[in-house]
């Protein structure tokens, strides 16, 4: 299971520093923009706070290929959870307040993809590779492997929980954060740090969005 929380945790990874209130909560609508790159990879997220409380929320992270090997710990030869990598996207819709010097965001029924597969999808994928290799490894015969790709399947299931993955893909934005605006850049803190947000259209550079990508089921 450490591997599953590993990937779980990284999720939600963004970096939030303590700073204090500032402007007026009504200015906290629009489109905002953060991006955060380190060892493990590039991170973008993308907030639509809208002036009658609705919100819309996404976000993607392309992994380093060292990180991602880093959560694979199956330690099998010749398998790999993640053969090409692992690019991460979520989306769905939310709602947001201030109150005072907080600002709260919750989020709704939120989709994601794994390398471009929902999270069933994308198990069950892992699940038929694994099991493919384990039954070359032991021998058995090319047909009548269903039974053994199904209880492959099944077991890989227990440990990559998807609804897990796709409930800690927006852990992030559901914390109550202290908040300071200063023109068009928002910082964010709680107690794990703080994050910079850029309103769209000030940024020079900005990944492109994800939001169409990936839509909320």
């Amino acid at each position: 299971m450490s591997h599953t929380y590993s990937l779980l945790l990284a999720l939600s990874a963004l970096v939030w520093a303590h700073t204090p209130v500032a402007g007026s909560p009504a200015d906290l609508a629009g489109d905002w923009t953060s991006t955060k790159v380190d060892a493990s990879g590039q991170y973008d997220a993308r907030m639509v706070l809208e002036e009658g409380g609705e919100a819309q929320l996404e976000g993607s992270i392309a992994y380093s290929d060292e990180y991602a090997q880093s959560l694979d710990t199956t330690d099998i030869e010749g398998f790999s959870l993640f053969p090409d990598g692992l690019f991460v996207t979520f989306a769905g819709p939310g709602s947001w307040r201030a109150d005072g010097d907080s600002l709260h965001i919750d989020a709704g029924e939120v989709s994601m993809l794994l390398n471009g597969l929902e999270p069933i999808p994308w198990v069950e994928d892992a699940g038929r590779r694994l099991a493919n290799v384990l039954a070359d490894a032991l021998g058995l015969p090319v047909e009548g492997r269903e039974g053994f790709e199904a209880n492959t399947i099944a077991a890989l299931m227990t440990q990559l929980d998807p609804d897990e993955l796709t409930g800690l893909a927006v852990q992030s934005f559901e914390l109550g954060k202290a908040w300071h605006l200063e023109g068009n850049e928002l910082t964010l803190t709680d107690a794990d740090g703080t994050s910079r947000w850029l309103r769209e259209g000030a940024a020079s550079a900005v990944q492109a969005s994800t939001w169409g990508q990936v839509k909320a089921r």
